[in-house]
């Protein structure tokens, strides 16, 4: 309980700067969309990752998107195109769980 008071925030900066300076410690670039992307089942989190999720309906900002290494999108039925941003979240941070346990051969 409130973990949200022991994290660093970065206030009033530059999403494009932050995602440089992501870059330049190692870390790959993910953006979450709705629309053309890697599934999320195959896309690998297992290397020093950052994963950039949009507001439920409008997503990401074209620039930002664009300035990502990719996209990965979660399969779901026909008809929806959007999830809570938190449950987007939760499976994307599992599964790079379950992937990086699998690589250490914890499975």
């Amino acid at each position: 309980m409130e973990s949200l008071f022991r994290l660093p925030f970065l206030v009033n900066q530059n999403p494009l700067d932050c995602l440089a300076a992501l870059r330049s410690r190692g870390y790959r670039v993910w953006a979450t969309g709705a629309e053309s992307g890697t599934g999320l089942w195959e896309a690998d989190l297992t290397p020093p990752t950052a994963v950039l999720f949009g507001q439920e309906g409008a997503g990401l900002h074209r620039d930002l998107l664009e300035a990502t290494d990719g996209v990965i999108t979660i399969p779901m039925n026909a008809g929806v195109n959007s999830l809570n941003v938190a449950l987007a979240a939760g499976l994307v941070v599992y599964e790079a769980f379950r992937q990086r346990k699998t690589v250490r051969g914890e499975e």
